[in-house]
C-alpha cells in the first residue's frame, strides 16, 4: 500500500551460531521497544501457542508514529533456525483481506519439511501469556 511503514517479512536465524534462543529473541524485542524513541508504543501483547510437537510464539504491538500501525509477529523455531514472520500494517488504511493473506501465508508455512500447523485443522493445544519480568506495559 502507499503507506511507508507496511510491510511483510520473513526473517531467518541460526541460532546454533547465534548461540541464543526463541526465548531470548523474545526478551530483545521486548527490550527493543523501552529504547525505541521513533514511534510510540500505545500497547503490546507476547503469547505462546502450543501445536502438535512445536510453540509458537506471538508478538503483537500497537505504536503511533503519524499513524498508527499494528505489527504482529509469529516467531518459532525448526531445527535449530529461529523464523519470525512480520506483518505491519496501518491500521486505518488495512483490510480484513490483508489480515486473512497474511494468516494464509502464515498457515501454509512447512519449514525443513516440517509443516508447522497442519494446514486443514490450525488448532493449537494450549495459550499462554509471556510474561517479563519488572514490565510495566505487560
Amino acid at each position: 500500500d502507499s503507506a511507508d511503514n507496511t510491510y511483510l517479512i520473513l526473517l531467518r536465524y541460526n541460532l546454533k551460531e547465534m548461540k541464543s534462543s526463541a526465548y531470548d529473541y523474545i526478551y530483545q524485542y521486548n527490550e527493543s521497544w523501552k529504547s525505541n524513541t521513533e514511534e510510540k508504543l500505545l500497547s503490546k501483547e507476547f503469547k505462546k501457542f502450543y501445536f502438535e510437537g512445536i510453540e509458537i510464539f506471538r508478538v503483537k504491538v500497537e505504536t503511533e508514529r503519524r499513524s498508527k500501525y499494528e505489527a504482529t509477529s509469529y516467531i518459532f523455531v525448526v531445527k535449530d533456525y529461529l523464523y519470525d514472520l512480520t506483518y505491519k500494517k496501518d491500521i486505518d488504511k488495512s483490510s480484513a483481506i490483508d489480515s486473512e493473506i497474511f494468516n494464509d501465508v502464515l498457515y501454509s508455512m512447512q519449514c525443513e519439511n516440517v509443516d508447522l500447523f497442519d494446514y486443514n485443522s490450525k488448532k493449537y493445544l494450549k495459550e499462554e501469556n509471556v510474561e517479563f519480568k519488572s514490565d510495566p506495559i505487560n
